[in-house]
C-alpha cells in the first residue's frame, strides 16, 4: 500500500486542488473565476491569480486579496530612531522589530512574483515591489 502524497507548499496544494476541481467540474463551462483569500491566503490569492489563469486560460480570472503586508517596507526601529531609512533591498523589515533581518532568510526563500509586474519594471528597480497591489 502506497501512502498518500502530501506536499507542505501551498503552491502545490493550489495546482492540486484546481486539478481536481476543474476535472470534477468538467461538464461546467468555466468563464468567470474570482480568486480571494484572508490574510496569508490573501497574499496566495495575489501570487497565484496568473497560475490560476494559466491552469484554467478559457476562463477569465480575478484575483481580490485581502492582506495586511503592503510595499514600500516600513523603515526598521534602529534607522527610524535616528532619522534614516531602511535599505530598500532588504525586505519585509518590521517596523517594531529592532533587529535587521538577516540575510541568510532571503538568500532561502524563493517567491513567485507576478510576470507582468516583473515586465514592467524599470532597470535596476527591486523585484520586491511586485509584493504591492
Amino acid at each position: 500500500k502506497r501512502d498518500p502524497e502530501c506536499w507542505f507548499s501551498g503552491h502545490n496544494n493550489f495546482i492540486a486542488a484546481v486539478t481536481n476541481w476543474a476535472g470534477t467540474l468538467a461538464d461546467v463551462a468555466l468563464t468567470n473565476i474570482l480568486l480571494t483569500g484572508g490574510s496569508a491566503g490573501g497574499q496566495g490569492a495575489f501570487f497565484l491569480a496568473d497560475t490560476l489563469q494559466d491552469l484554467l486560460p478559457t476562463a477569465v480570472v480575478k484575483a481580490n486579496p485581502q492582506y495586511g503586508y503592503f510595499e514600500p517596507a516600513a523603515d526598521i526601529y534602529p534607522d527610524w530612531l535616528v532619522g534614516e531609512k531602511t535599505d530598500p533591498n532588504i525586505p519585509y523589515p518590521s517596523s517594531k522589530s529592532p533587529y535587521p533581518v538577516p540575510a541568510w532568510m532571503w538568500n532561502n526563500i524563493s517567491v513567485q512574483f507576478p510576470i507582468p509586474c516583473l515586465d514592467a519594471l524599470e532597470h535596476g528597480q527591486s523585484e520586491w515591489l511586485c509584493t504591492n497591489l
